[in-house]
């Protein structure tokens, strides 16, 4: 039998992958543009057929997960769904928005670090 088959938990819709969210627009070029392809993203990605492990939120990406992001929803719905939503605390307290996070845990470089590295790919919208 094949080791790998033990490594997997029966039924997981959990993929090798984690997102890194290191700004709060999709790709390079027009913002609006940008804005409307990062809600397309969040809106979609609840439904892929295997779900990122972790979502990390680091610089103006942590505008994300704040209480007046139009992506709020999707992202508590993909913790809801057991992906694990970390989020730069030295980001909360750069941009003075610590008391707006609605969503995920608040983490330092350590974590980030550790579950970028223990993660096969990493997607950086």
């Amino acid at each position: 039998s094949i080791p790998e088959e033990y490594c997997e938990v029966p039924g997981s819709n959990k993929g090798d992958y984690m997102v890194c969210v290191k700004k709060d627009k999709f790709g390079e070029g027009d913002a609006e543009l940008g804005q409307l392809l990062m809600t397309g993203f969040f809106n979609t990605l609840p439904h892929v057929s295997h779900l990122p492990q972790s979502i990390v939120f680091v610089n103006s990406g942590i505008l994300l997960v704040l209480h007046e992001s139009s992506v709020l929803e999707p992202i508590q719905k993909l913790e809801a769904m057991g992906v694990k939503i970390l989020i730069c605390g030295t980001c909360l307290e750069y941009y003075k928005k610590m008391d707006k996070l609605e969503v995920g845990q608040v983490s330092n470089m350590l974590d980030i670090l550790e579950q970028i590295t223990a993660t096969g790919k990493v997607i950086y919208p």
